[in-house]
């Protein structure tokens, strides 16, 4: 009889910044989805320790055993190498790193950081999440996302309410309406006061982002038919993409030289992300013909370039970027 296949030891470097977080769980239950995996999450740490660890007097070594350290962020950065170097195994990194590309066994960045063409990186369309399709789903309600002015785009509130109202008196779904820690105060007074004045047969219900709990959001996008984001948010565009909803892209006002615009051009040609003055034309708002599994793919060649011999767990084929 064969023995159970001891699991893939995952050590999680974090620098405390919920975002950040959520790119290396998407990645680590990525990876868990496909073979049987502990994930361990540890803090950053300082200057010195890491130091210690990559010219070999100690560090990190009583965190154990590990097969793979990922994290995000640039606070977790000489982490990374410095645990890599001490517990002697593959150090993957998600985003443009501040230290050179080469140090790391692994960068994972998105298209729109122009990442030259190089074996030790992988491109992604936009961040990686922990955002997963919701078999079944049946789509009664409709979710909004609003973000805020950016490096990339700047901000016209008054447009943005009547592009709101505009898709909110085209259907009678129930609303859910949340904004984000970089929606100006005025925007969320305002999208307060509409949601509260607003007569319509579904209704509307506005939650401010700071009662707004990562579980409520992710399971209103799970379960949404519709999903409407401000264009200025890569990673909200992304995770609606990802819960499989048919997600619409509200119109911002674009800064010169805003290096999102190809990103979220492939997306759009991808299918399931429809721009708002497309729609109001008379374009449907169709759902994504499967949805963007970034995470996933990411985690299958992570396997297949470091732990060829691990068997991989049936899954939906993840999508090219």
């Amino acid at each position: 009889m064969s023995q159970a296949r001891p699991p893939l030891r995952l050590l999680c470097v974090s620098d405390g910044r919920r975002g950040h977080d959520t790119q290396s769980l998407g990645l680590a239950t990525a990876l868990a989805r496909r073979v049987p995996t502990r994930i361990r999450r540890v803090a950053a740490r300082g200057w010195g320790e890491n130091c210690r660890s990559l010219f070999g007097g100690g560090g990190w070594r009583e965190t154990g055993v590990a097969d793979l350290i990922i994290g995000a962020g640039h606070g977790t950065h000489l982490s990374l190498l410095g645990a890599s170097r001490a517990l002697g195994c593959p150090a993957v990194v998600l985003m443009s790193p501040s230290l050179p590309l080469f140090l790391f066994d692994l960068c994972v960045i998105p298209h729109h950081d122009n990442a030259p063409a190089r074996r030790n990186i992988v491109r992604t369309l936009g961040a990686l999440n922990t955002i997963e399709p919701l078999p079944g789903r049946k789509g009664r309600e409709g979710l909004i996302l609003i973000g805020g002015p950016s490096a990339h785009y700047g901000w016209d509130e008054t447009r943005l309410l009547e592009q709101l109202q505009t898709i909110a008196a085209h259907t009678d779904r129930l609303w859910h309406l949340t904004d984000s820690p970089r929606t100006p105060a005025t925007t969320s007074r305002r999208l307060r006061e509409w949601a509260k004045a607003c007569r319509r047969p579904g209704g509307l219900r506005y939650r401010h982002w700071e009662q707004t709990e990562r579980a409520w959001l992710t399971e209103r996008m799970r379960q949404a038919g519709e999903i409407w984001v401000s264009r200025d948010s890569m990673s909200m565009i992304c995770e609606s993409l990802s819960a499989g909803a048919a997600t619409g892209l509200l119109e911002a006002p674009e800064r010169r030289g805003g290096k999102l615009r190809h990103t979220t051009a492939k997306l759009i040609e991808r299918g399931g992300l429809t721009p708002f003055r497309c729609w109001r034309r008379g374009r449907p708002l169709p759902a994504p013909a499967r949805p963007l599994r970034e995470a996933d793919r990411v985690a299958a060649e992570i396997l297949r370039r470091f732990f060829p011999s691990l068997s991989l767990a049936p899954e939906q084929a993840p999508c090219d970027p």
